[in-house]
């Protein structure tokens, strides 16, 4: 074999790779921005112009979550359930689920993460800035008894 013949998504197969000398090949995908699960098709092709039965795989993409993290009642150091997680200055919010965990995927920058709890008890918390650079953070935040409650 010489070459494979490829497709993303659909059979027509618009894509085409040398072989290297192992009858391999390695091929980059742009998967863009969609998540989810991708079918591939491919067929091989011998220096004669003869095309193998069509072969079909898949692949997943996922999304790559820039950070995430946990809220935790500094009281109890329990994860709290249903706080309400901002990241500013991207006005992004989410709200935890019941292990506390929270994930949220944005550009690389400096931000500052808050988090509440409307309890009972009122809880709420606030991280320094944090430097996010696309590699993955973990950031545990600790909520703390509200004084105003």
């Amino acid at each position: 074999m010489t070459r494979f013949r490829y497709s993303v998504g659909n059979t027509t197969l618009g894509s085409e790779v040398p072989a290297a000398q192992d009858g391999t090949a390695t091929v980059t995908i742009d998967v863009g921005t969609v998540t989810g699960e991708r079918p591939v098709y491919a067929v091989s092709v011998d220096r004669r112009g003869r095309i193998s039965s069509m072969t079909q795989g898949a692949f997943t993409v996922y999304a790559v979550w820039s950070l995430q993290g946990r809220a935790i009642d500094a009281n109890t150091w329990l994860p709290v359930e249903g706080a309400t997680i901002r990241l500013e200055p991207a006005g992004v919010e989410v709200v935890t689920g019941p292990d506390g965990i929270f994930q949220v995927a944005v550009d690389p920058g400096l931000y500052t993460l808050t988090g509440t709890y409307a309890g009972p008890p009122s809880l709420s918390g606030s991280s320094q800035p944090l430097e996010l650079d696309g590699q993955g953070l973990w950031f545990d935040l600790l909520l703390l008894p509200d004084p105003a409650s």
